[in-house]
């Protein structure tokens, strides 16, 4: 199995060009701030919904299904790398009118925790090889979505006003893009996990 799929097939495109228009979406969102002062469950609403909308095509999908499911492991861990933006939260904070400490404490190093996780566990302990891996996946994953369901619970506890830098450019693209993707990924290393769809080279 290659680091990403090589059969033959749409469904890569097609994601790409999804998430390309999605992103376009979310930019136009973020640097219009048609969305500030919107209330802050409206954050959480939003990033449920699509991740929710992914899951069920992800299931329903035959074609994205099967391209999901031949994924590297590896691939799907190091996407999470990218959550050392979390260190832009941190630098929001810091600055005038910017997010609420708590918040940006919770998030931020959250973020930074896996991210550093994830770089260790990609690189150190998969392809998930043995059960002893396979756990560690586990727990790794489990900590991941947890750190994304309590930044989102913090937010919606802070107010509006005070969340108001997050869902404007350029922090905007974290929970309108980047935090509802890395659920889904988890979703799926979760699914993987439970239905037995590991790496070629996994074994018991």
């Amino acid at each position: 199995m290659s680091f990403l799929s090589t059969k033959k097939s749409a469904t890569p495109k097609v994601v790409a060009i999804v998430l390309m228009l999605w992103f376009l979406g979310v930019a136009v969102v973020g640097h219009t701030g048609v969305l500030v002062g919107a209330p802050t469950p409206f954050i959480g609403g939003y990033v449920m919904s699509v991740t929710l909308l992914f899951c069920i095509l992800g299931i329903s999908v035959s074609p994205l299904r099967s391209w999901l499911l031949s994924l590297e492991l590896r691939f799907l861990v190091l996407l999470h790398v990218v959550r050392f933006v979390g260190i832009a939260l941190l630098v929001s904070s810091a600055a005038e009118g910017g997010l609420p400490q708590i918040f940006a404490d919770r998030a931020g190093y959250g973020d930074i925790f896996t991210a550093i996780t994830a770089l260790a566990l990609a690189v150190g302990f998969l392809p998930a090889v043995s059960r002893f891996h396979r756990r560690l996946l586990l727990l790794w994953n489990v900590v991941g979505i947890v750190d994304l369901l309590q930044a989102l619970g913090t937010a919606q506890l802070s107010g509006s006003s005070a969340m108001a830098p997050i869902i404007s450019a350029p922090l905007a693209y974290l929970p309108l893009y980047l935090v509802p993707l890395l659920m889904f990924v988890h979703i799926v290393i979760f699914y993987r996990l439970a239905i037995g769809a590991l790496d070629s080279e996994s074994t018991l």
